[in-house]
């Protein structure tokens, strides 16, 4: 903050609510002619400066408790995926052009027409937060399944983003990777994995907690290591109302990562 020595009264203006869902602005007086210039930095993948847990909190929807709706800035990264203007499934942006995602999303209706929302948290209504913008091109990955390689990431703390009951509202769930074995859920047993799939439980579910949301295809499993947030796992069905006993299955992208890396480059947009 400093002083503005050659502003007149009329210069300035207040902003009202910065996290409110639609932005306000109000012409005001300032007798000290103290201002704040505001410049964005450059974007660094992983991070969210624009948010603040003490904020998210005080302005977190009435959710069961250790469940906080999100609020605008906690999950920039996080799209929405619309086919011929109907919600289909969830994205995650990892460049400036691109969006990471589930082919299960696109297996029929190749004619269909797509658009992403990027840094929503409510589908039932848009704000000024949001970016839109058409899906022009689509690379499916050609790695298929295969043996995971032992990573150790039992017991990391990691989340998913899923829209509550009603699809209004973005929220996270904190789940705990369980290793490399998973419950077989025909026979409830456990065995290992054959492919490259990450499984892992809620960790702060109760029993009796009615159900609060469905996740979709393309869900991001989120993992904040180093205070950076990587997508180790991308969810490829639909878990309509998950009870706190069963495992989600993401598949594992740490073997697309040279892949991902090659096509952001040779199809660079410029």
């Amino acid at each position: 903050m400093r002083r503005d020595v050659n502003a007149v009264e009329t210069d300035y203006v207040q902003l009202l609510d910065p996290l409110a869902s639609s932005i306000t602005f109000v012409q005001v007086t300032s007798d000290s002619q103290n201002v704040v210039y505001v410049k964005c930095g450059a974007s660094a993948c992983g991070l969210r400066p624009a948010h603040s847990a003490r904020v998210a909190r005080s302005y977190a929807l009435n959710l069961p408790e250790g469940k906080f709706g999100a609020v605008h800035g906690q999950w920039p990264w996080h799209v929405a995926l619309f086919k011929n203007g109907e919600y289909a499934c969830d994205a995650t942006l990892i460049s400036d052009d691109w969006i990471l995602t589930s082919s299960a999303c696109f297996e029929s209706d190749p004619h269909a027409i797509w658009t992403a929302r990027i840094g929503i948290i409510r589908l039932s209504s848009k704000s000024p937060f949001d970016q839109e913008s058409r899906i022009t091109g689509m690379v499916k990955s050609p790695i298929g399944s295969g043996v995971l390689h032992n990573y150790s990431l039992a017991g990391i703390p990691c989340n998913t983003l899923r829209w509550s009951v009603r699809k209004n509202h973005l929220f996270e769930v904190k789940l705990t990777i369980t290793g490399n074995d998973c419950i077989d859920e025909n026979d409830n047993t456990t065995t290992p994995i054959k492919q490259k799939l990450i499984c892992a439980v809620e960790s702060d579910v109760m029993e009796d907690e009615e159900c609060q949301g469905d996740e979709t295809e393309g869900s991001p499993l989120l993992c904040n290591i180093n205070d950076k947030w990587y997508v180790l796992g991308i969810s490829s069905q639909r878990v309509a109302c998950p009870s706190s006993n069963k495992q989600r299955r993401y598949h594992h992208t740490f073997e697309h990562v040279q892949w991902i890396r090659h096509t952001l480059e040779s199809l660079r947009i410029h």
